[in-house]
């Protein structure tokens, strides 16, 4: 969450910055938070869905990293 801070200090519409910054406060039980970047993603990127998180990651991930990261950006309010 520290690094997604720094980023976002920089450029406060960073979609890597708002995912990692969502998905790390989901897992840090910060649930406001989590919803409240969730929306600013949300608001720069309509379009963003869970389903395609993949593709935004890149090949070479793990498919339980991706779910796990999943998980925790459902709990930041993101849309299927």
């Amino acid at each position: 969450m520290a690094w997604a801070e720094s980023v976002l200090r920089d450029n406060p519409d960073v979609h890597s910055g708002l995912r990692i910054f969502a998905a790390s406060a989901a897992l840090a039980n910060m649930t406001d938070t989590a919803q409240e970047m969730g929306a600013r993603l949300h608001t720069i990127d309509p379009e963003f869905r869970i389903s395609r998180l993949a593709s935004y990651l890149g090949p070479y991930q793990k498919p339980e990293f991706i779910e796990k990261y999943a998980q925790r950006l459902r709990l930041a309010g993101l849309p299927e």
